[in-house]
């Protein structure tokens, strides 16, 4: 069952992440956001929500990163660790997934786990 359907999200890039708007999906814009939805996939109008698939992300990230959404639109990028620990801080529904290989640098597409629940 298609819960999220915006037509619109078909043309952009593989693996940009998405976050919902107003009642549309759309690229993210802005760190941590709590509406963080799925990447697209090959031209398809509704989000990946889990699997291995491809990523956008900006800036460094290690393979185990937690990725979130980041103020580059479109783009993941790794949670800061200094902000993260299980038991510091609740990451529930920021984390689109994680990181399956390192990547540096402004737009990177990677593989990652997406785990979106």
């Amino acid at each position: 069952r298609v819960l999220f359907r915006s037509p619109s999200i078909s043309e952009l890039r593989d693996g940009t992440v998405l976050v919902w708007g107003e009642n549309v999906l759309e690229p993210c814009t802005k760190e941590e956001d709590t509406l963080v939805m799925g990447v697209t996939k090959d031209g398809k109008s509704e989000p990946v929500v889990f699997g291995a698939e491809l990523v956008l992300v900006t800036g460094e990230v290690k393979r185990g990163d937690f990725i979130c959404t980041s103020n580059v639109a479109g783009h993941g990028m790794a949670v800061k660790k200094k902000r993260w620990g299980v038991f510091k801080r609740d990451l529930t529904g920021i984390v689109i997934g994680q990181a399956l290989e390192d990547a540096t640098g402004d737009s990177n597409l990677i593989k990652c786990m997406i785990n979106k629940c």
